[in-house]
């Protein structure tokens, strides 16, 4: 089975992709620290589509997801870590 090789063309299109979505990121986080007070409030939320709050719902739950996974991934090192250290003590 031949591997698919991604053409230049391809790859500037991710490339332009990735770098768009940087920049959503980016504006969104300032966008974020001046309204955040707004999205604290349900009268925002009311005058919102039901599929654009259930998007957002998503979209924090995906992000919930995600911080927990990456708190999960360093508590695992630090106890492999302890783990390493005490088989290293007992073998002494």
């Amino acid at each position: 089975m031949a591997k698919r090789v991604m053409d230049n063309d391809h790859k500037a299109k991710l490339n332009q992709g990735r770098i768009e979505a940087k920049a959503i990121r980016e504006k969104a986080s300032t966008l974020f620290e001046e309204y955040g007070t707004l999205l604290h409030s349900w009268n925002f939320w009311k005058n919102i589509s039901a599929s654009d709050r259930e998007a957002a719902t998503e979209a924090i739950r995906k992000a919930n997801m995600a911080c927990l996974n990456s708190d999960i991934k360093a508590m695992q090192a630090q106890l492999d870590a302890k783990i390493a250290e005490k088989e290293s003590l007992a073998k002494r």
